[in-house]
């Protein structure tokens, strides 16, 4: 019975403290990150104030850039 009782109380502490772990790909992302496209966030957000409307943006738009030519057959 003391036995079983340890058992439980261990178990029970194990799933309630395993409930806290956070990984890393959960971390959030930082609001100023140098792939997300402002300028084209500001343009549309102008325009949607100026005809009376309002953004609400779910994933930010990012910057389209163009691979180097090493880059794209793998040269280092």
């Amino acid at each position: 019975m003391r036995i079983s009782l340890l058992v439980v109380a261990a178990s029970a502490a194990l799933l309630l403290t395993s409930g806290c772990a956070t990984d890393k790909s959960m971390a959030k992302q930082s609001p100023f990150d140098d792939n997300i496209d402002y300028v084209k966030v500001n343009r549309v957000d102008a325009q949607a104030q100026r005809s009376g409307h309002q953004i609400v943006w779910v994933n930010l738009p990012t910057k389209k850039y163009r691979q180097s030519r090493s880059e794209q057959v793998g040269i280092n």
